[in-house]
């Protein structure tokens, strides 16, 4: 009888213990998706839906304009494809490319010719050249696409780096992109370079290489 007794508990105490060591099955755990990570690169890879979903055939269509200084050409690449739709040949040392709000052109700002040219978004294809002075670097626009602001060096690159030269002051052109004319210069200092429109759209910003100053010119 004690025989009987003493390997009922014994029985009773392994399944007990089994019990409770067993790993225990949470609602969280059991509506997870299945996960199966792949151990090798021909294995397929099982993630959830909202994981899973990265085709680009539901990007929306749109472009970006690359400048290649080295070959004189500007890049242009489909967002949704991430593919190069067509290679625009422009003017000698492509620095800056920029789009004018209302989105029919891109200018490109070519540094060694003096020039900017515009590219017509529709076919890609150089609409327009301005003739600038020389060493231009960077272009905005105005609020209403009528006017460009570019900041030109009046001097080549290589005699700006030389600090024993005789420097030139820079200016800041306004062009009439209605008339691909210039309308004024305004004198900045040496070697201006980038520039940015203020968020009120009434000043801009040109900044200098060669020295730490920024200027804010009022534009209308």
């Amino acid at each position: 009888m004690k025989k009987i007794l003493i390997l009922s508990f014994t029985v009773l105490l392994i399944v007990s213990l089994a019990t409770a060591c067993a790993p225990k099955s949470t609602p969280e755990a059991e509506s997870m998706p299945e996960t199966t990570v792949a151990t090798d690169a021909t294995e397929p890879t099982t993630m959830p839906t909202e994981m899973n979903d990265s085709s680009t055939e539901d990007m929306p269509e749109y472009f970006v304009y690359t400048a290649n200084e080295g070959d004189a050409t500007v890049s242009v690449i489909n967002m949704s494809t991430m593919k190069v739709d067509a290679t625009v040949s422009v003017g000698e040392g492509p620095h800056n490319v920029q789009t004018t709000p209302d989105g029919k052109y891109v200018y490109v700002v070519e540094n060694k010719n003096g020039t900017i040219s515009g590219i017509d978004t529709m076919n890609n294809s150089i609409a327009k050249t301005i003739n600038l002075g020389v060493g231009p670097s960077h272009i905005v626009f105005s609020e209403d696409s009528s006017k460009a602001y570019v900041t030109v060096a009046e001097m080549e690159e290589d005699a700006g780096m030389d600090m024993s030269a005789e420097k030139t002051l820079g200016n800041v052109y306004v062009v009439d992109l209605q008339s691909d004319s210039i309308i004024t210069k305004v004198p900045v200092a040496v070697m201006p370079h980038g520039l940015r429109l203020s968020t009120d759209v009434y000043f801009f910003n040109p900044k200098s290489c060669r020295k730490q100053n920024m200027w804010r010119i009022y534009s209308t």
